[in-house]
Formats: C-alpha cells, sequence, structure tokens
C-alpha cells in the first residue's frame, strides 16, 4: 500500500427518497473536518431496486479525492445519479467539481478558495452548468461541541437546457453567502447543515436558497446512522420546471480507516 494514502470506502443504503430531482445546487463542502497531510479518498454508494406494481431502479455514488499540504487543500469531487421508473429514464446526472482552500496563517479553519464545476441534470432538462468562482470561508463560533462558519463568494455561472427540442442557454454572475453548523447533542447523536443562497448579481429577483439539515447516530467510530433532509428553490426557473425539490434520505454509513 501506498504510503499516506488512506481508503475511507462509505456505503449508503438508501431506505427511502422523496423528489430527488436537484435545482442544479451540489453540497460540496458541508464542514471542513481535519484531513491528514499527503493523499486521501472518500466514496459513497446508494442503491434502491424495485420490481412489481412498479419497476424502480436508483443508484447514487460519489467519489472524492483530496491531497493536503500545509495551509493547502486540493479536492475533485465526482457525482454520478441514476433514476429509471417504468424503464424510463428519469435522471441519469453527473457532476465534477474542483475546488482548493488555502488556510490562512497558521488558523485551520478560515480559508480563501477557487473552485471550478461542471455538470448536467438530465432531471431538470438541463445539458450543462459551468460554474468558477472564489471565496472566503471563515468560522464565526468554535466549541467542542459546536461550531459555526460562514463563506462568501462570488461566481460565474453558465447554463444550457434543452426544453421541448428548444435550447435555452444562461448566463449570470452570482453572489453566494453560506453557513455551515455542527452541533454534538450527545456523545452519539449530533446535527450537521448547510445554508447555500445565491444571488443574481444583476437581477435580484432571481436567487437559489438549498438548505440540507442531516441528523447523525454513531454506533461506534465504523458505524453511523443517519437522516438527511433537503430543501432547493429557484425563484425564476429558466424552463417550465418546479421551483422547489425536496429529498429526504435514510442510511447507514461505514467508515474503514
Amino acid at each position: 500500500m501506498i504510503e499516506n494514502i488512506k481508503w475511507i470506502p462509505v456505503f449508503l443504503f438508501q431506505i427511502l427518497t422523496l423528489n430527488s430531482f436537484s435545482q442544479g445546487i451540489i453540497n460540496t463542502e458541508s464542514s471542513l473536518r481535519e484531513i491528514n497531510n499527503g493523499f486521501n479518498l472518500s466514496s459513497s454508494l446508494e442503491g434502491d431496486i424495485q420490481t412489481g406494481n412498479v419497476d424502480i431502479i436508483e443508484f447514487n455514488s460519489s467519489i472524492i479525492f483530496s491531497y493536503k499540504l500545509d495551509k493547502i487543500l486540493i479536492r475533485l469531487i465526482n457525482g454520478y445519479e441514476y433514476l429509471e421508473e417504468d424503464k424510463l429514464v428519469e435522471s441519469n446526472d453527473v457532476s465534477s467539481h474542483f475546488r482548493m482552500n488555502h488556510f490562512i496563517s497558521n488558523n485551520k479553519f478560515n480559508s480563501i478558495y477557487i473552485f471550478f464545476q461542471i455538470q448536467s441534470a438530465k432531471s431538470i432538462n438541463q445539458k450543462s452548468r459551468i460554474l468558477r468562482g472564489a471565496g472566503y470561508r471563515f468560522r464565526l463560533f468554535n466549541k467542542s461541541k459546536y461550531y459555526f462558519d460562514i463563506s462568501t463568494g462570488y461566481f460565474l455561472e453558465m447554463e444550457k437546457y434543452d426544453y421541448l427540442n428548444q435550447e435555452t442557454k444562461v448566463k449570470n454572475n452570482r453572489l453566494s453567502l453560506n453557513n455551515f453548523f455542527f452541533f454534538r447533542i450527545t456523545n452519539k447523536l449530533s446535527i450537521d447543515g448547510v445554508t447555500y443562497f445565491q444571488l443574481n448579481f444583476k437581477n435580484r429577483d432571481d436567487f437559489r436558497l438549498f438548505f440540507e439539515p442531516k441528523l447523525i447516530f454513531n454506533f461506534n467510530k465504523a458505524t453511523s446512522f443517519y437522516l438527511r433532509f433537503n430543501n432547493k428553490y429557484h425563484s425564476s426557473p429558466y424552463i417550465d420546471i418546479f421551483k422547489r425539490d425536496r429529498d429526504l434520505l435514510i442510511g447507514l454509513e461505514l467508515n474503514l480507516n
């Protein structure tokens, strides 16, 4: 085994999913937990197969490569989502996100960052979404049982939709204001969450909002049970789709160090 490489396979068995279609926001940085220097890898897998009155095949996966050297943290986050219902493909979505954080001084929490993201989402007729931007994240509160981070930034957004055989192209400059929190309720029970607010720089009526809390119960260091809910809202969709999406997941997570 190559030194300094840690494999952390994560198997997430999905029990319940509601309205999993996306409004284009991906949770790429719910927390900045400590990562060892050198290379790190983590992966996740979610699956659901139903047959009978309704035939459903659902598969979600992600893999995260990261490299940390002193004050620099580089991450590459890749995701895939597939949903087939009664042999009709509803989702066949991919995403790739590159992010680099540079931690300021000796503070292991505050950092400036740059990122680049590309994705597609068949579920909302989105052929492509390309983002590139930068920002600053800082820790507002930091205690042994909880923390609260705020992130501010700016990014360029380019989207392309194919709806009813008509192509729609959109280019926006957006301001972002995000927060990240963690609270340990007991030794085994905790909650973390994220809120993303993305405002169109030239049109204040066009904004996107994403909120995702996650309740976690740790059986031991290697096994945890979680309940995760997210709510996505786009005030001004560019094609005829719903403004709001909701998603509820119940799962089991296994971490092997």
